[in-house]
């Protein structure tokens, strides 16, 4: 979920139950991050629409209208899928399963979770400077308890879903939509991992988005679990490029122009460190505080921090984005299809089952 949709919820005062549901309680934001991708597209037919007797398929349309495609119907499964997946532990979890018309509110059969005040305090704390200047714990203590409570409804539901799905007691059957096959020029972009891998994982992302950084570590940690098998390659995108958010990806270009190494000592830096919010200005010196702490050459840092060089390359790689029909961050490309991550999960895992689907279609 992202930082505007939270300030939402908590000033607004919504109810997050009904509206948020489920799924969206764990690791579905707006836009991202459903399990089961890659499969063969629902329907099975290429064929779109006709004219003057000639059928027009995916495959004439070109990449941009593909992705445009792709991403409606990618949402519209989505949708489906938190809707089957609720029925279907409904179904499981219920006792009495003769008349299923009328199993329990699945609300009913999990377990109700708590949130201590110790927590709701601690999430306060860290959200506090996304909320108005004169906030108090006390007064937005009852709206976080129902947002808690309910991203932790949604993490029971998923850890209760993998463990019957484990124990072969659940599936689901519906397939999603695929991916269609995309362009994306890697020689430009920093990467990290053997250039002769076969597998090539594309990361676009920007410092200051939370998911970004909630699934950082975990990308890492996929390098190293897959070892040869994966390059990493990173494409930073500004979402708001004439903030802070543009800055710090500008500092990412001049990181770069001193090497491999010096970016990705960077890139950590940028990831790891905090240096504010989407909302805050532009702010080189920003930039010049994370090439400090990854302990790159400052002064050549500054040198083209100076040029139009990095402002252009921000520009360049947001309008190659945008024909990708990417809109969000994290998104990643496997293969040159792009797949779904878990924010904050395991990669390493969500890389195997991609690999596993994309060879069975």
């Amino acid at each position: 979920m992202n930082a505007g949709l939270l300030a939402t919820l908590l000033i607004g005062g919504l109810g997050i139950g009904g509206t948020v549901g489920y799924l969206a309680g764990s690791n579905q934001g707006k836009s991202e991050a459903v399990k089961g991708i890659q499969a063969c597209a629902e329907g099975g037919s290429s064929q779109l629409f006709m004219i003057e007797g000639k059928t027009y398929g995916r495959d004439d349309l070109g990449s941009d209208f593909q992705s445009k495609l792709y991403n409606v119907e990618r949402e519209s499964f989505h949708k489906k899928e938190g809707i089957l997946k609720e029925q279907a532990l409904r179904i499981a979890l219920a006792k009495d399963k003769s008349d299923l018309s009328k199993l329990p509110p699945l609300d009913e059969l999990l377990p109700e979770p708590t949130v201590s005040d110790a927590d709701m305090k601690a999430f306060f704390e860290e959200n506090k400077a996304r909320l108005p200047p004169n906030a108090n714990f006390e007064q937005f203590k009852d709206r976080i308890a129902m947002f808690m409570k309910q991203q932790k409804k949604g993490e029971g539901f998923q850890e209760k879903w993998h463990d019957l799905e484990h124990d072969g007691k659940i599936k689901l059957l519906v397939r999603a939509p695929i991916a269609p096959v995309v362009s994306i020029p890697v020689e430009k972009y920093p990467s990290m991992g053997e250039a002769s891998a076969k597998n090539v994982l594309v990361e676009i992302s920007d410092y200051l988005c939370p998911h970004c950084q909630q699934i950082h570590s975990s990308v890492k940690q996929a390098m190293k679990d897959l070892g040869s098998d994966i390059r990493l390659v990173q494409i930073n995108f500004a979402l708001r490029p004439d903030k802070l958010s543009g800055s710090l990806i500008e500092g990412g270009f001049c990181a770069a122009q001193q090497g491999q190494e010096q970016f990705w000592k960077y890139h950590n830096a940028a990831f790891e460190g905090k240096w504010g919010s989407m909302n805050d200005s532009a702010d080189a010196a920003k930039a010049m505080e994370v090439a400090k702490t990854a302990g790159i050459d400052t002064g050549k840092f500054e040198t083209c921090m100076g040029t139009p060089a990095p402002k252009e390359f921000v520009k360049s790689t947001n309008e190659l984005i945008a024909s990708l029909g990417v809109t969000g961050t994290p998104t990643f490309f496997l293969n040159n299809r792009r797949i779904s991550m878990p924010h904050g999960g395991d990669v390493t895992a969500a890389i195997k089952d991609s690999l596993k689907q994309m060879s069975t279609n």
